[in-house]
């Protein structure tokens, strides 16, 4: 048989074998020589065009590896043509480096006569790396192999789709495994399919004994009903978030935020995807920010943010009831006497002793100091009397702490609703005049707001109602008395005192509108406005050029002890702008009966930039014993010591003492009450440092001021 007769019976063979394309065997034997030809000429030619059919690469290799035949589809996938890959030598040159060992294997293997299947990676044209499945056969002619038959499907974009697969199915198990928070797959029973290693840590409870099992015994009873309606949420296609709580292993609650997703296959939900977040610390702490922002943090008891909410609530079921307004008698004296932690257990006891004796149809509140408030249904007015009088009575009953005794008298002034007011603002402040009228009337005492409206009120009652309105009203005003350095005999600063012009009363003087103000806690308010007034009056005075002047203002207890005082004088000084190395607060002595408490309180001053000076410094019994503890800047010679210099040697020795211990704790002093040349200059002689009086100037309002300023340049 002639090599050409050989090449058309080889191509018939691999075109019975592989292909199986002809329908139509011929019988070879009896056919004659020519018809042989023709038929494999034929064959040949239905071969070729199977091949260039076939959209997967198709090629023929001999037995050195050089390509004989290339498809159309090889063509395009590796971007050469036939030509050009039969010239261009054996089948590596167009293969990646890395994988030509092994393919020579399986090239040596396919000449052993064995079927190989591999992968390999071959290079385009362009540049372009692209990875194919082959299949070669070796082909056999006179029972030697001349060579290989191969078919190659590019699967590229496959293995690429299977390594971002790969990827995807990694990073989901890094962050499954991995991730700090709850990651649990539940089956659509609710059982557990998977969980993660911070599951385990949480519950303390290992994967396998929770795996197969149902989640929902896991969660607090009283939540279980929430969570199973989430959960049906989320069987029905929708993705959830709620919070719950759950039990750990030792049966400690533990508060979650959970985010449920569906999970589908097919178009049906299979399973559940629930990631979980630990917000125990979270939820303890706005459980703390509600109790800091509701109760108070001494007693324990509601609020006055609480009796707002009371309030309005009660208003807007349109149904009488009482607010009873009761206020402690003795409080400030056992401050001042046994200190204010005393005080404090004493406000305790009481809250307590009060709020067990209360029936189911009162609320107690701490309203501010020692002022508390209970709102109360009744029936008839002598039932809320008689109520009020209960109350009163408790608190007759006397308090053992330690080896002292304490008997606490109160008053409480009563308003009702709808008869007194309709609104809560009305309602707490008849209440407090009514409270107000019964604290003149005597103590343990108690007082309707109808019963006292009408009647001619004392002139203290008549005074706190006209100071609740002298603000809004632009009734109060700020004097400035100078302040003198002895040494240079400049303006060292001035002391802001307040004054009071009423239209009916006309000049109110301190001594009696201050007390009403620190009785009815209107000395808050108040005093924020002084600080704040000076402070701006500082803050023109300088922009006008007359140089930034110290100025003193005086802070009573109530304000002193007020937990929200330090911030409110930080947020003053900040909007008026004010140094507040310029600010002088000046305290009084009765200040330190707790010294704890006032050394802490004294330093929060300190740490903001301001001043502080001790008014009527040697009047109180604690003079000497505080000097070394107080963070104080300024001591004020009370006038009482000033006042016989001339005449009483003991009084110039007593104020010379004074002074050089003063100036050996590094303070500075101001002697008040100078009304004379010869006291001016005695304290001078004695080393005082600075001086205020009549001697200079009577306390001036502001434009005053200024023009006495510009007389002395």
């Amino acid at each position: 048989m002639t090599a050409t007769m050989r090449e058309d019976v080889r191509l018939w063979s691999m075109q019975t074998e592989f292909a199986r394309a002809s329908h139509d065997a011929l019988d070879v034997d009896a056919l004659s020589r020519e018809e042989l030809v023709n038929a494999l000429n034929r064959s040949r030619e239905r071969f070729l065009g199977l091949i260039d059919d076939n959209p997967d690469m198709n090629y023929i290799l001999d037995r050195l590896g050089a390509v004989i035949e290339m498809n159309h589809a090889g063509e395009q996938l590796l971007g050469y043509t036939k030509e050009e890959l039969q010239a261009g030598g054996d089948f590596t040159q167009h293969m990646l480096e890395a994988d030509i060992p092994a393919a020579l294997v399986h090239f040596g293997r396919v000449l052993e006569r064995n079927v190989e299947q591999f992968e390999t990676r071959l290079v385009h044209r362009s540049g372009k790396i692209l990875t194919f499945e082959v299949l070669a056969r070796p082909m056999i002619e006179d029972g030697q192999v001349v060579g290989l038959f191969g078919i190659a499907r590019d699967v590229t974009a496959r293995r690429e789709i299977e390594r971002q697969l790969q990827e995807s199915e990694q990073r989901y198990r890094s962050l499954f495994e991995n991730n700090v928070d709850v990651v649990v797959t539940f089956d659509t029973e609710g059982k557990f399919l998977y969980l993660n290693s911070a599951t385990e840590r949480l519950l303390g409870v290992p994967s396998r004994d929770l795996v197969g099992k149902p989640f929902l015994p896991l969660i607090v009873p009283h939540r279980r009903t929430h969570t199973e309606r989430e959960f049906t949420r989320v069987l029905e296609g929708q993705p959830v978030q709620y919070q719950s709580a759950i039990y750990n292993k030792r049966r400690e609650v533990i508060d979650m935020h959970f985010s449920v997703i569906p999970i589908f296959h097919q178009g049906q939900i299979t399973k559940v995807h629930c990631i979980g977040k630990d917000i125990t610390k979270q939820k303890q702490l706005e459980r703390k920010l509600n109790q800091l922002a509701f109760f108070d943090p001494l007693t324990g008891l509601p609020n006055r943010n609480s009796l707002d909410t009371n309030l309005s609530r009660q208003v807007g079921e349109s149904r009488e009831f009482a607010v009873l307004a009761l206020d402690l008698d003795r409080l400030k004296v056992v401050n001042e006497t046994w200190g204010r932690e005393t005080g404090d257990r004493l406000l305790k006891i009481i809250a307590h002793r009060l709020r067990d004796f209360l029936p189911s149809r009162a609320d107690f509140f701490r309203y501010s100091g020692d002022d508390f408030i209970v709102t109360y249904y009744y029936e008839t007015d002598d039932e809320c009397l008689s109520f009020a009088r209960s109350l009163e009575a408790r608190l007759r009953d006397p308090v053992v702490l330690g080896d002292v005794e304490l008997s606490i008298t109160s008053r409480i002034g009563i308003s009702t609703f709808p008869d007194d007011g309709i609104d809560p603002d009305t309602l707490l402040r008849k209440a407090d005049n009514a409270m107000f009228a019964a604290r003149h009337n005597g103590r343990n005492r108690v007082a309707f707001y109808r019963d006292v409206k009408s009647k001619d009120e004392s002139r203290q009652f008549q005074l706190e109602i006209a100071l609740r309105s002298a603000i809004a009203n632009d009734e109060l005003s700020l004097a400035f008395h100078p302040q003198i350095d002895l040494a240079t005999g400049e303006v060292h600063g001035v002391e802001a005192l307040l004054r009071w012009l009423h239209p009916q009363y006309g000049q109110v003087p301190p001594d009696q509108f201050i007390p009403v103000a620190e009785e009815s806690g209107l000395i808050h308010e108040i005093g924020m406005w002084v600080i704040e007034a000076a402070c701006h009056q500082a803050v023109a005075w300088n922009d006008a050029g007359l140089g930034c002047l110290p100025v003193s203002v005086n802070i009573s207890v109530h304000q002193f002890y007020d937990d929200d005082f330090a911030d409110q004088l930080e947020t003053v000084i900040r909007v008026s702008g004010i140094d507040p190395s310029r600010l002088v607060l000046e305290i009084t002595e009765t200040i330190s009966s707790n010294s704890d408490v006032v050394v802490a309180q004294l330093h929060r001053f300190k740490r903001i930039g301001v001043r502080i000076a001790i008014d009527d410094f040697g009047t109180g019994y604690s003079s000497l014993r505080y000097l070394k503890d107080f963070p104080v800047d300024y001591l004020k010679i009370d006038r009482s010591f000033v006042d016989h210099l001339e005449s009483n040697e003991k009084e110039r020795r007593l104020v010379a003492t004074i002074t050089a211990l003063a100036h050996n704790f590094g303070l500075q002093t101001i002697a008040e009450g100078t009304e004379t040349a010869e006291q001016v200059a005695i304290m001078r002689d004695l080393g005082a440092d600075h001086a205020q009086g009549y001697f200079f100037s009577r306390p001036l309002a502001p434009d005053a001021f200024v023009s006495w300023l510009a007389a002395r340049a």
